[in-house]
């Protein structure tokens, strides 16, 4: 942790001068995100114990038993404890993965190393996601190097090839279905691709909940918006339809993975405040509310990287539960627009580890410390990128 200050002033010293540079810089670029991450890759997930839960759902996948179903402490998976499955958390609550998710973790969970051999392919999917940046700042007239922001992002590395969370996944999807919506500047609205954007998207959504809010938007800006939605929800109906007749059943009723979460869980940047100040209820309400309306907005917004920039910026504020790895959603388009806000949001959002580094509870001094400076970066009276939310 005591390197993070150091590297990010060094990303923003190589970011500023390679933004400056017109020549092609995709190998360079991608070159430098995989020295970045190779060293994280031993390292043990100390700062989050979520990969722990996510090998232990796909371990249970592989085996024939369904994750949807049965939490880990159910009597039908004790033949599968081993050490590192009786410390999995949240033991008596069945998965909330998504399905793509708990696919790519059961493929790891084949292998000798589950947590390196997930970590590995996690960093795969990652150096993808920045490859799909780089092409889509080409695409967009923009200069390459503005995707150093997220390829050589210390966060970004570090959530990834050092904690093994999945969030690469979600975002080399929405990338690659952008890329199928974007076509050069100049160049006919026919060189859209709504069939691969369809099955980029429905990627997308099988691996994180926030690109659902985004496909009336995408399906409007294929051009295509019947064909492009139909096939998107015929590919959701096959791959979720499965996992949600399974927690349903389990459940009696609503999903595990759409409830809302416990008071004290609730850390979001507005929602911590409006959930102490008028209850969890009323927050739920009025963020479920602003949610609705930002994705009806979204619908109608041309622009497909600002238009899905914008609307994953604000989900996030409006989040009940955030977490530094949830940046990573938001900071391919907050690098391509090199919106500061958001940019200083992926150091900032690293004092959360704090209180878990130095074993003191240290609210809300951390919530100050992280999202006072953000917001006065994001409110500060000064030219703004098309997809900023202030």
């Amino acid at each position: 942790m005591t390197l993070i200050g150091p590297a990010f002033l060094w990303l923003a010293v190589a970011a500023r001068r390679l933004e400056a540079v017109r020549a092609p810089l995709g190998g360079a670029v991608l070159a430098g995100a995989l020295l970045l991450r190779l060293p994280l890759l031993p390292i043990p997930p100390t700062l989050s114990d979520d990969v722990l839960r996510s090998l232990w759902d796909g371990k249970v996948a592989t085996a024939g038993f369904n994750p949807y179903a049965l939490a880990p402490a159910a009597g039908e998976l004790a033949s599968l404890r081993d050490e590192t499955g009786r410390a999995v958390p949240h033991a008596q609550q069945p998965t909330v993965l998504p399905p793509l998710s708990i696919a790519a973790f059961s493929i790891a969970a084949r292998l000798p190393d589950t947590i390196l051999a997930w970590k590995t392919l996690a960093t795969g999917l990652d150096l993808l996601a920045c490859g799909l940046l780089i092409k889509l700042a080409r695409r967009s007239g923009l200069p390459e190097g503005r995707a150093v922001w997220y390829a050589w992002n210390p966060l970004v590395a570090l959530e990834t090839a050092g904690m093994g969370h999945s969030e690469s996944l979600a975002a080399a999807a929405v990338l690659g279905c952008l890329l199928c919506l974007t076509v050069p500047r100049g160049a006919p609205a026919l060189g859209k691709r709504p069939w691969s954007a369809a099955v980029w998207g429905a990627a997308a959504v099988l691996a994180s909940p926030m690109p659902l809010a985004a496909v009336p938007m995408w399906g409007r800006q294929s051009g295509h918006p019947l064909r492009m939605l139909g096939a998107i929800a015929v590919l959701l109906t096959a791959a979720a339809f499965p996992m949600l007749a399974a927690t349903w059943a389990a459940t009696g009723g609503l999903p595990l993975f759409l409830r809302l979460p416990g008071p004290a869980a609730w850390d979001g940047p507005l929602a911590w405040p409006l959930a102490r100040l008028a209850g969890t209820t009323a927050a739920a309400l009025v963020l479920g509310a602003l949610a609705l309306a930002a994705s009806v907005r979204a619908a109608f917004d041309d622009d497909p990287i600002a238009g899905t920039g914008r609307l994953f910026a604000t989900l996030l504020l409006l989040a009940p539960v955030f977490h530094p790895w949830s940046v990573i959603a938001v900071l391919p388009f907050a690098a391509l627009a090199r919106q500061p806000a958001w940019l200083a949001l992926s150091a900032l959002a690293l004092l959360l580890y704090l209180p878990r580094c130095l074993g003191v509870a240290l609210l809300p001094w951390t919530f100050l410390a992280v999202w006072l400076p953000f917001a006065a970066l994001l409110l500060r009276p000064a030219p703004k990128p098309s997809w900023s939310i202030a």
